[in-house]
C-alpha cells in the first residue's frame, strides 16, 4: 500500500508549553501518491478534532488521555505503507463520541444560565412594569401631570413587557436549538456565540426597534389572527412582539433593515 504519511506525532509550539499549541503533525511521504479522498478526509477530521479537544478543554488526565487516544488513531489511520482508514476513523469515532459526552454537561449548564439569566431579566421587567404602572400613580396628586402620566403608561407598559416575551422566546429556541448535540454543534450553543446575558440584550435591543416600527405603523405585521400594531390599545401585544422577536430575531432584524430606510416624498 502506498505510504501517504510517513510520520505522525503530537507537537507543541507554544512558548509556555500550554495546551493551546498542543497539535498533531502530519509528515508527507517523500513521495507521496495522488491523493486520496478518503486519507485527506481523515487527517482534516483528525485536525478538527484536535482543535474541539482543545477548545473543550477537559481537566487531566481526561486531555491527556483523550489526545493520546486521537494520535493513535491518527498513526493507525495514516501513518506508514500499513495504515488502515477504516481503523483509524473508529478510533476517532470513540474519542468525538467522548468529547459529545462532555459537551452534554457544558450544553447542560449552559441552559441552566439561560434559564437563570432569563429569570432575572423577567423579574427586573415586570418588578419596573409594577412600579410604574401601581405605585407611581400615587404620588402623583396634580391632575394634569396624572392625566400625562397615564397616557405615557400606553407604551411605557408594552415596552416592560416586552422583555418576558423576549426571554421566553430566547429559552424556547435556545432549549430547541440544542436539544440535541453532534460532533458539529460542540460549544456552538448560540449561532453569534453570545454568552446568555449578551442575547438577552441583543434581542431586548431588536424588540425596542420592533416596537417602535410598529408604533409608527413602519410596517405592519401580524401573528396569525393577532396584528401586532395593536399593541397601542393592547399593551398586552408587548408579551407577543418580545416572543416573536426572541423566536425570529434573524427575520425580524432582515425585515427591519429592509423596512426602515428613508424615502424621499417630494421637495422641500
Amino acid at each position: 500500500m502506498p505510504e501517504h504519511f510517513k510520520n505522525v506525532r503530537v507537537i507543541n509550539l507554544a512558548a509556555d508549553q500550554s495546551r493551546s499549541g498542543i497539535d498533531i503533525f502530519f509528515e508527507r511521504a517523500d513521495q507521496p501518491p495522488p491523493g486520496d479522498p478518503r486519507v485527506e478526509k481523515l487527517r482534516r477530521d483528525c485536525e478538527e478534532t484536535m482543535f474541539v479537544l482543545k477548545d473543550v478543554n477537559p481537566p487531566d488526565p481526561a486531555f491527556g488521555t483523550m489526545l493520546n487516544e486521537l494520535l493513535q488513531g491518527a498513526v493507525v489511520g495514516l501513518k506508514g505503507p500499513a495504515f488502515s482508514v477504516d481503523a483509524g476513523q473508529s478510533q476517532l469515532d470513540k474519542v468525538r463520541n467522548k468529547l459529545i459526552r462532555l459537551a452534554r454537561a457544558e450544553r447542560d449548564a449552559y441552559l441552566g444560565r439561560l434559564l437563570i439569566v432569563g429569570a432575572v431579566f423577567t423579574s427586573i421587567a415586570l418588578a419596573l412594569a409594577g412600579i410604574l404602572y401601581f405605585i407611581v400613580p400615587s404620588y402623583l396628586h396634580d391632575q394634569t401631570m396624572l392625566s400625562a402620566y397615564r397616557g405615557a403608561l400606553a407604551w411605557i407598559v408594552p415596552v416592560c413587557l416586552l422583555h418576558p416575551g423576549a426571554a421566553l422566546g430566547v429559552i424556547f429556541v435556545g432549549f430547541v436549538a440544542n436539544r440535541t448535540i453532534t460532533f458539529e454543534k460542540i460549544r456552538v450553543y448560540d449561532p453569534y456565540y453570545f454568552p446568555p446575558w449578551l442575547r438577552f440584550s441583543y434581542v431586548a435591543v431588536v424588540s425596542y426597534v420592533l416596537f417602535a416600527a410598529l408604533w409608527y405603523k413602519f410596517v405592519m405585521l401580524g401573528v396569525g389572527g393577532y396584528l401586532l400594531n395593536d399593541v397601542k390599545a393592547d399593551p398586552a401585544g408587548g408579551l407577543a412582539i418580545g416572543l416573536v422577536c426572541g423566536i425570529s430575531e434573524a427575520l425580524i432584524v432582515e425585515l427591519l433593515i429592509s423596512r426602515l430606510k428613508p424615502v424621499e416624498r417630494g421637495n422641500a
